[in-house]
């Protein structure tokens, strides 16, 4: 196997993360979003993007060659590769995988199938056997991630509620998730998005907080952009089921999916990333992370999750101390 590290060098004090996967990361709203929360609260970060659009976690997965070097590598290890390639031996402290989306939109499988189906119950089997596919092919590049980077930490999310005009869903979004079965539905289209990520990201979660804990965090911020766009009732995690993204003007959403970065939407999602996993980890001058594994006593307790304070509010003993 024949692999190019280049091991750039990073300035102390600076946080690393690379994103990686498909249009999310290089279309809209993009990796320069996590660049735009860390300067937003003064601190120092190196944002790199290895995201392609179009490109699938099969795709990934299957791929022996980087499209950077052209250096070889294994079915499967991808990721691995150009998190050496980007930040060399030590692999960078975050990732952003955005993967899936496309897997589903390709799924001639997935598309036949809800032609066919007749109700939500059958409609959401057609969604989960598609899922499981783009799941088995993320799984295959994230484990070895996680064996080869062990302080590394991946965060995943199932998109968000995009503009679903009629010429939208004509031409791009019932590509992606309802389909003929949801026929321009909104309702439609955004349960079954919310049972995909139930299957998808949200299971991963389950699954990787036995197998490899802290080093996953898969989130729901369903709702955001509406929040953004001043759609009544909407919050990351509880969009309103009825309503699209709330702006489909073609310069704020890209091709009906990808909002674009520098708009309220883009802004509000890298703001979820913040809040919601990177001050988790990294400390501003006015605050500290939250993870158990951030402190060097509470992750030799084997404490999970949040330690400092918890999430009940409580600062626990194995808090004092450096911050890692």
């Amino acid at each position: 196997m024949l692999r190019v590290a280049s091991a750039l060098a990073v300035a102390e004090g600076t946080h690393t993360v690379l994103t990686f996967g498909d249009s999310w990361g290089d279309t809209g709203p993009t990796y320069k979003i996590v660049k735009q929360a860390f300067d937003k609260r003064s601190v120092a970060v190196d944002s790199k993007n290895r995201a392609i659009g179009g490109t699938t976690a099969c795709g990934w997965a299957s791929e022996t060659k980087s499209r950077k070097t052209k250096a070889t590598f294994a079915k499967g290890q991808a990721l691995v590769n150009a998190a050496e390639e980007e930040f060399g031996a030590e692999g960078p402290e975050f990732v952003w995988y955005t993967l899936g989306g496309n897997d589903m939109a390709g799924s001639s499988e997935h598309h036949a199938c809800l032609k066919k189906a007749k109700s939500d119950t059958e409609a959401q089997a057609c969604v989960k056997a598609a899922s499981d596919v783009a799941k088995a092919c993320t799984q295959q590049l994230l484990e070895p991630f996680f064996k080869k980077f062990p302080k590394s930490k991946v965060l995943q999310i199932n998109y968000d509620v995009p503009c679903e005009s009629s010429l939208c869903d004509s031409t791009v979004v019932n590509n992606f998730m309802g389909g003929a079965y949801c026929n321009s539905d909104k309702t439609c289209q955004n349960q079954l998005g919310v049972y995909w990520s139930s299957v998808y990201v949200e299971q991963l979660q389950k699954d990787y907080a036995k197998s490899y804990p802290g080093q996953y965090t898969g989130l729901n911020i369903f709702g955001t952009v509406q929040q953004a766009n001043g759609i009544e009732g909407a919050s990351p995690g509880h969009p309103v089921m009825d309503q699209d993204a709330g702006d489909c003007k073609i310069l704020d959403e890209i091709l009906c999916i990808h909002p674009t970065y520098g708009t309220k939407m883009a802004t509000a999602i890298g703001d979820q990333f913040w809040l919601q996993f990177f001050s988790k980890y990294v400390s501003t001058e006015t605050d500290t992370p939250h993870a158990c594994d951030s402190y060097p006593a509470c992750a030799a307790h084997g404490l999970t999750g949040d330690c400092c304070p918890t999430t009940e509010d409580t600062m626990l003993a194995c808090c004092s101390g450096t911050v890692v």
